[in-house]
């Protein structure tokens, strides 16, 4: 077993851009999930993790994300002020998946209203559209 986790939320940006290689890319919307670490899960390999009431998690991510390529950094609103970030609040790089993948996210019953509504907003989306992954 790894411990205690280390990832208590989640954040989404999503680019105005495809490209994210674009250092012009900027993000339109900021999407704070709720913390649901059935959905994490899903997005980031949390397997051996012990999860808040004391559950270990085995599930594989069915989405792999992406890392940010070399040399880009986002301006992100953190805390209320714009924040240059190249890595998130843990200090691993960003990672970003496309809109489309969404689509294989399972919500599960007893999922917050609010993920379910940030879900189905990314999916709503250009299936193209980067969104970065800021983990806090």
């Amino acid at each position: 077993m790894k411990g205690m986790i280390m990832v208590n939320g989640l954040v989404l940006f999503l680019l105005e851009k495809a490209d994210v290689s674009d250092p012009g890319n900027k993000a339109f919307m900021r999407l704070e999930m709720v913390p649901d670490h059935r959905i994490f899960s899903q997005l980031i390999d949390l397997r051996g993790q012990t999860l808040r009431g004391g559950e270990v998690t085995e599930e594989k991510p069915v989405i792999t994300a992406t890392l940010i390529p070399d040399g880009i950094i986002f301006n992100l609103l953190e805390d209320g002020k714009i924040m240059p970030r190249a890595t998130d609040r843990r200090g691993k790089p960003l990672t970003f998946i496309r809109a489309r993948e969404f689509l294989r996210l399972r919500v599960l019953a007893g999922t917050e209203e609010t993920n379910k509504d940030i879900i189905e907003t990314c999916k709503a989306l250009d299936g193209s559209t980067p969104v970065v992954l800021y983990w806090i």
